[in-house]
């Protein structure tokens, strides 16, 4: 899934690097960089762009927290 469609559903995301791929098995990932961050059913009421964004936004959040440093 590339270009206007990806934009259409991700919006903002998609411009900081999150993109969508669909494989034959009906099934959507959400990506980041070289990384899928979540599989969802595409057939599934609950697959909406709202819950797509959401993976992003929490992906987001989780890179902005800072690393907990042990020693």
């Amino acid at each position: 899934m590339k270009g206007n469609l990806e934009k259409e559903i991700l919006g903002e995301w998609a411009d900081k690097g999150y993109w969508l791929k669909e494989y034959a098995d009906h099934v959507v990932t959400v990506g980041y960089k070289d990384k899928e961050l979540a599989a969802f059913p595409q057939t599934a009421p609950t697959t909406t762009p709202g819950a797509l964004k959401s993976v992003c936004q929490r992906h987001e959040e989780r890179l902005r927290e800072p690393a907990e440093v042990t020693q």
